[in-house]
C-alpha cells in the first residue's frame, strides 16, 4: 500500500463525517471493471463507496484502491500477505457497514472474517460471478458440446470446494447476488445484479452498409476452448468456401483494455459465447455500440431474456444457419444494431445496477 493509497484511506476516513451513514466497501477481486464502476455509480447516488482489489486488475481496470498485496510461496510472502490483509480488515470493519464481496472472497482467507463481521453487526453481500461456483470441468464439458467428440460423462456443476463456499455464504452473508441467471441453477434463492456498462464510454458507432464489401465479424476469445472459437473459426471457413467470400473473422485475444474499442467499433457482426447459455461482458458491450450480436442462449434460461432482446440465439449446430442469415440480410443487421443500445441502456446502464444495487443495500 503505497501514499496514495494511505491517502485515500485518509479520505474515506475523514468523509465518514461529512457524508451519509451509507458505508459499503466493494472487494476483494476485481471482475471486469465492475466493483470500480459500481463504486464511482454508489458514489453518484450519495452513498460513501469504496472498491478495493487485492489481485492485480486484468486488462486495465481500474479500482479506487490497488491493495498490492505480497505474492509468491515463501514464508515471509505469505506471512506479509496475510498482515497486510488483517490490517485492512481492521481497517475497514472500523470504516464501513455493508460489505458487497466479488467471486466468493473476502478480506481474510477462507472468509475467517464473517463471524467477527456479522459480531460487529456489519450487513455481508457475497457476489458470486460464474467461475467461482461453477465446475472448471463442468464447464469444459460443456463447451466439448461445440466439438464432434465430447469430453466423458457430464461432471456436478459445482465441486466439493464450491459447494462448501456456498454453504459458508449461506450461513453468513444477508444476501447472495449472482451476475447471470443461469447461476440460478447453483443458488437458486440469489438475486440476480447483472453487469454493468459505462455508457458514457461505449457509445453506438455506425457500421458502413456499403455493397461488396468485407463483412467484419468479431469474437473475444478469452478462453479459446470455453468460447467455442475452433467451431466459429471453422464455420467462417465453411462459408467462405461456400461463396461467402467477402467476410473476415477477427479474433480478439490478450488485447488491452484500452484497445479493444477501436476494433469492436469496426465489426459488423460479433459473436459471442456459445457455452453455458447466457450472454457475457463482451456481448453487452458489443450491443452497446449497436453491433448485431449471436450467443447461446439456452432453452431454460431463456425464460430470464426480456422481448427487447436483440441477441440472436444459436447452439453450436445453428450458428453456420444464423450466421449466413445475419451476413445476407443488410437490413437485419441495422435493425439488431438499432436495437442494442437501447436495451443496454434499459438493463446494463450504470444507473440501472446502481438503482437494483440501492434496492438490496436498503432491504438490509
Amino acid at each position: 500500500m503505497g501514499l496514495t493509497d494511505l491517502i485515500w484511506l485518509g479520505g474515506v476516513y475523514l468523509g465518514q463525517l461529512v457524508r451519509s451513514n451509507r458505508r459499503v466497501l466493494i472487494a476483494p477481486h476485481e471482475i471486469c471493471g465492475q466493483m470500480g464502476l459500481l463504486a464511482r455509480g454508489l458514489r453518484n447516488a450519495r452513498y460513501h463507496a469504496t472498491s478495493a482489489t487485492f489481485t492485480d486488475p486484468p486488462r486495465g481496470y481500474l479500482t479506487d484502491l490497488d491493495m498490492g498485496l505480497p505474492t509468491g510461496p515463501s514464508w515471509r510472502s505469505r506471512s506479509r500477505r496475510l498482515l497486510s490483509m488483517c490490517t485492512f480488515f481492521a481497517f475497514a470493519a472500523s470504516n464501513f457497514d455493508v460489505f458487497h464481496f466479488f467471486f466468493g472472497r473476502s478480506l481474510l482467507p477462507a472468509n475467517a472474517d464473517f463471524p467477527f463481521l456479522k459480531a460487529l453487526k456489519k450487513k455481508i453481500v457475497m457476489h458470486f460471478r460464474g467461475s467461482d461456483i461453477r465446475n472448471p470441468d463442468y464447464v469444459k464439458y460443456m463447451a466439448s458440446l461445440t466439438r464432434e467428440k465430447q469430453a466423458g460423462s457430464n461432471p456436478p456443476i459445482s465441486t466439493a470446494r464450491q459447494r462448501k463456499k456456498i454453504r459458508r455464504a449461506r450461513k453468513y452473508c444477508d444476501r447472495i447476488l449472482v451476475s447471470t441467471p443461469d447461476l440460478l441453477g447453483i443458488i437458486p434463492e440469489a438475486t440476480v445484479i447483472p453487469q454493468a456498462i459505462d455508457l458514457k464510454t461505449w457509445k453506438r458507432v455506425e457500421s458502413p452498409v456499403r455493397k461488396n464489401r468485407t463483412i467484419c465479424i468479431v469474437h473475444a476469445a478469452t478462453n479459446r476452448f470455453l468460447s467455442g472459437t475452433a467451431l466459429i473459426e471453422n464455420v467462417v471457413e465453411e462459408l467462405k468456401e461456400e461463396g461467402l467470400k467477402q467476410i473476415t473473422l477477427y479474433v480478439v485475444e490478450n488485447v488491452p483494455y484500452s484497445e479493444v474499442r477501436e476494433i469492436y467499433s469496426k465489426a459488423d457482426i460479433a459473436i459471442g459465447k456459445l457455452t453455458l447459455g447466457w450472454y457475457g461482458n463482451f456481448a453487452i458491450e458489443m450491443m452497446a455500440l449497436g453491433k448485431p450480436v449471436i450467443c447461446n442462449i439456452s432453452a431454460e434460461n431463456r425464460k430470464y431474456l426480456s422481448e427487447d432482446c436483440p441477441i440472436v440465439s444459436a447452439n453450436p449446430a445453428e450458428l453456420e444457419g444464423k450466421l449466413r442469415m445475419l451476413i445476407e440480410d443488410v437490413h437485419l443487421r441495422g435493425r439488431l444494431g438499432q436495437q442494442g443500445p437501447e436495451y443496454v441502456r434499459a438493463h446494463h446502464s450504470v444507473s440501472v445496477i446502481v438503482s437494483r444495487l440501492m434496492e438490496v443495500y436498503d432491504e438490509l
